[in-house]
């Protein structure tokens, strides 16, 4: 019995390293200015809707900033994307 609580024990141990690996993962991809402008261009450029809820997993403090630079790129994506091709005359 006690080595299936040290197993367990290991288990959540390791489990909750990944979860907060993941979370590091999530805020160093999203949570910045830089990537959050990135964003904004990528899904500009494609043609994608604008995401009003940019960085929702970030901090409270940090969603205005972040979803201006998102805003910020996403309109320089709709000047980079090309143009869409009319009816053939």
């Amino acid at each position: 019995m006690p080595r299936a609580l040290v197993v367990l024990g290991l288990g959540l141990v390791l489990l909750g390293s990944s979860c907060a690996a993941t979370r590091a993962s999530y805020r160093q991809r999203v949570c910045d200015g830089n990537a959050a402008y990135a964003a904004g261009v990528n899904d500009g450029v494609a043609g994608a809707p604008m995401d009003s809820g940019y960085g929702g997993g970030c901090e409270a403090s940090e969603l205005s900033p972040l979803r201006s630079a998102y805003r910020a790129g996403y309109l320089a994506g709709l000047e980079k994307r090309p143009p869409r091709a009319g009816p053939a005359r």
